[in-house]
This record gives structure tokens, sequence and C-alpha cells, in this order.
């Protein structure tokens, strides 16, 4: 699907393909790949794309949260201001773009609470699990379901967990 979409950019006069599949710049905290940086000449953009069902994509009116958040981390990373969330349906591949502005207070929160996350991990810490865990719809499709049942809604230490885990 991906290429698909690349290769209609690359023929287009009005946008100009920058770099695609780049990876954001390597630090400890997270790793991530755009789809594609682009630009129309005037301004650059940061392109996701996603590919979803019909069913879903035509309820869509707005860009899903997890994507914009995503986004506004590549945003940051890439110091680019603004994004293009790029929505596929892949029954007649039919589009739906959403722009995206760089939101610096929303892209600091979300690198707050992965260093939050990650201190918690390197102490031995579980943290809690979502908040609105199980009712997330994420949850229903989880590999991890069974684990996360053995959770809590507050931080618990390892060892408690390993107990809670039979281990």
């Amino acid at each position: 699907m991906h290429q698909l979409i690349m290769k209609a950019l690359i023929s287009t006069r009005d946008i100009h393909v920058v770099a695609s599949e780049v990876d954001i710049p390597p630090q400890s905290l997270i790793r991530g790949r755009a789809d594609a940086i682009v630009s129309d000449k005037k301004e650059m953009y940061v392109l996701d794309i996603k590919s979803m069902n019909s069913m879903v994509f035509r309820t869509m009116q707005e860009p899903k949260s997890e994507n914009v958040d995503q986004l506004q981390l590549y945003l940051h990373y890439f110091k680019i201001k603004k994004g293009i969330l790029l929505y596929v349906n892949k029954d007649n591949l039919q589009l739906k773009e959403f722009f995206v502005n760089y939101d610096e207070q929303k892209a600091d929160s979300l690198l707050n609470g992965l260093v939050s996350l990650k201190e918690k991990i390197d102490s031995n810490i579980v943290p809690a699990r979502i908040f609105n865990y199980p009712s997330d719809w994420q949850c229903r499709f989880c590999q991890f379901r069974e684990i996360c049942d053995k959770g809590s809604q507050g931080d618990m230490s390892w060892g408690d967990f390993r107990v809670k885990l039979g281990c």
C-alpha cells in the first residue's frame, strides 16, 4: 500500500518526495520511521500513511489520536512544523488526508510520559495498566492480554508481578 502511494507521489509535479522511510535520529528513548518527508515547494511535511478497511474508513471524520501522537513525535524529532496523516481504504483505495501542525506542548507531554515509563522499567517497577483497561479497543486484540490481566491499576514491583505470573 505504501509503495503504491509513494509511486504516485513521486510522479506528481506538485509534491516533491524529499526522503522516504526515514528513521528518526538515534536516541535512547524511542525508535520510529516516518513514511516520507515531502515538500510542496513552500513547506516541508512529514507524511505518515495508514491503511484500514472500508467500515472504519467510512466513519472516520478526524484522524485517530494515536496516529496524531505518533506524528507529533516525528515532527518533533525531524524539526518539521507540519505533517500529513494519509488514510487509505484497503478495499477501494480511497484516500482521506488530515493536516497536523506541530504542537510543542503535546510532543513534550508525550516525551515526558515515555521518560517516566522508561524510569519505572529501569527501576523494576511494572507500570499500571492503561487507564481504560480492558475496555480500550486495542485490549481486545492484544497478544499480551493474559499478562495484563495479572497487572494492576497502580504500579507494582517486578517481584510482586512475577509472583502473580507464577514465576
